[in-house]
């Protein structure tokens, strides 16, 4: 019996490899649909994970395969493997959204909103997927990133070429999208010499294309400014309590200092490094204006006027100083991506106006 079992699996592995690259057909197979699903959502988000786990290790040939291997499972999925790729990719993207709840001790709302993402995206590869046909497809992939469903456009799909071979934009994209296509075609024809050699030299002239744009775009874009950026790396916890205070204006001070000695044109600091309305401290501004007369600073900060709260971008230079705002807000960490009304009711309610 176990023989049989090894035996039968065996056989269903083998049916599942060929549908999966040797047929035009989608897979029919609950477990087999839930699992091309599963694997689309992880290729497709891959760029993100490896990035942060590998480091400098993350090498531009993991990208580029995980990017064609998720467009090649793409054309396979079925409606329901749509859904659940466009699930995983909700939560895979953007489970990070919802963290600031535990700020306002909310922290059991931070699985509700992981659902919301899982039901938004889904449904939108849902209706990428609805038709099997691959035109359909490719367009609708292609514009993805122009539905924002909460305001905001950070489902950019072609920055999982940022560390490929390729160059991130909606145009590569597309036509790897067309070169996996007409790789997936002649497989099913099975003219398996012709689709490796397409693919691979496909591969190449894109990849060729992209460092002859990188040269030409740095000759062009070279910059002669010495720029310091930093990342201050303070926890959210100890940033906003009122006693860290004056070491963090020390310490953005002292880096400010470290870097005007170091001859750089221009240091940038991050969002929101000074935490509070910056604007309400007219001494410390003329501090910075002073300093800006020998390295340009430009750093975040809160601004207030009028009872608004601004998360706003401070740029100090040559003893003057511009103010610009941030215009599209984090959903749910700083603005409630709802209607006027039920958005405020929410703020009222489980943020103190916050």
């Amino acid at each position: 019996m176990l023989a049989q079992s090894r035996k039968q699996q065996n056989i269903n592995s083998k049916n599942f490899l060929k549908t999966l690259f040797l047929s035009t057909t989608i897979p029919q197979n609950k477990l087999q649909v839930f699992l091309l699903g599963v694997l689309c959502a992880l290729f497709f988000s891959a760029f993100i994970y490896l990035e942060h786990f590998l480091e400098r290790f993350n090498l531009p040939i993991f990208s580029t395969l995980c990017a064609l291997a998720g467009i090649f499972l793409y054309f396979k999925l079925s409606r329901f493997g749509a859904l659940i790729c466009g699930a995983l990719i909700g939560i895979l993207w953007f489970y990070w959204v919802g963290f600031s709840f535990k700020f306002y001790d909310l922290t059991s709302f931070i699985p509700l909103l992981w659902a919301v993402f899982a039901l938004c995206y889904g449904g939108l590869f849902y209706l990428f997927c609805f038709f099997q046909n691959p035109i359909y497809r490719i367009v609708t992939l292609t514009l993805s990133s122009f539905v924002h469903p909460f305001g905001f456009n950070w489902f950019i799909l072609e920055s999982m070429l940022t560390k490929s071979y390729f160059f991130p934009s909606k145009f590569t994209l597309f036509l790897l999208l067309i070169g996996v296509l007409i790789f997936s075609l002649s497989l099913t024809r099975q003219l398996y010499k012709t689709s490796v050699l397409w693919l691979a030299g496909f591969c190449l002239l894109l990849a060729f294309s992209h460092s002859n744009f990188d040269v030409k775009t740095k000759s062009q874009q070279d910059s002669k400014l010495k720029i310091k950026t930093l990342s201050l790396n303070i926890p959210q916890n100890i940033r906003w309590d009122s006693k860290y205070l004056n070491f963090i204006i020390e310490q953005n001070l002292q880096q400010i200092t470290q870097a005007k000695a170091q001859n750089y044109d221009l240091i940038i600091l991050p969002e929101t490094a000074f935490p509070f309305a910056l604007n309400l401290q007219p001494h410390l501004i003329e501090s910075l204006k002073a300093t800006s007369q020998e390295i340009a600073i430009l750093t975040g900060a809160v601004y207030q006027e009028n009872n608004r709260i601004f998360n706003s971008a401070y740029l100090f230079q040559n003893g003057e100083m511009r103010v610009l705002h941030k215009q599209i807000l984090v959903p749910f960490g700083e603005q409630i991506p709802l209607p006027r009304f039920f958005a405020k009711w929410i703020n009222q309610t489980f943020f103190q106006g916050a």
